[in-house]
């Protein structure tokens, strides 16, 4: 793959343009996915990256807005870096998100369907661990928490609804250690943290988005009818 990438800002939004949703983030509610890598800098072709972006060496952090090469793909990708020479690493975050426009003339690789295996290219190793944060909004229509929400307490002698909780997650096959849960109204929001290994060359989004969505269901259950 040729490692090359415009250095004019990309831009998702416009009001003349129209998004294309992505069927994958729209089924299954997903709003965010948001991967965050940590790589020592020996590790790091941080000097091929720079040359790759036209990003000066004199910059320790970048951010750019990555569309998609097909529309169709309908999902962009906030991709932001950060050089902490303390500490002798890089520290990468890619966002996911519903939505894609058409590219505009001009646009260059990195897109946001190939932005895994480009920046894999960078990297010593073909696998990397990764923190991963996903958020779903899910109709309380179709989806439950395995206990009640909200629910009330007694807090100086004023009663209190909570809406929302916090759960420490026991071990499963899915490398998620947290999940988060609110109910208000007919909203039914579930996040959950995950730790899992980046295969860059194989990244696919849809089959993530697929194993969150079971992550989830450690502590929320879809209503058969």
């Amino acid at each position: 793959m040729k490692r090359t990438v415009s250095t004019n800002p990309k831009r998702v939004s416009r009001p003349s343009r129209a998004l294309h949703s992505s069927d994958i983030f729209r089924n299954f509610g997903c709003v965010e996915v948001a991967y965050t890598v940590d790589v020592p800098l020996a590790e790091f072709d941080l000097e091929g990256f720079y040359k790759a972006t036209g990003i000066s060496p004199k910059y320790s952090s970048w951010s750019a807005i990555l569309t998609a090469k097909k529309q169709s793909s309908g999902y962009h990708v906030h991709f932001d870096g950060k050089v902490n020479t303390k500490e002798r690493l890089v520290r990468l975050h890619f966002k996911y998100y519903d939505g894609a426009l058409k590219p505009r003339a001009g646009e260059t690789e990195p897109y946001s369907e190939s932005l895994m295996p480009w920046i894999g290219t960078f990297f010593d190793e073909k696998n990397w661990r990764a923190a991963v944060n996903v958020r779903f909004e899910k109709s309380t229509e179709k989806w439950r928490g395995k206990f009640n929400l909200p629910f009330k307490v007694t807090m100086a002698d004023t009663e209190v609804t909570i809406d929302g909780v916090s759960l420490s997650l026991p071990a499963n096959s899915f490398g998620a250690v947290a999940g988060w849960l609110s109910r208000i109204g007919k909203n039914l929001t579930a996040a959950v943290m995950l730790f899992r290994n980046i295969d860059f060359e194989k990244f696919s989004i849809e089959n993530d988005i697929v194993v969150f969505n079971n992550a989830i269901k450690v502590y929320t259950e879809e209503i058969r009818p």
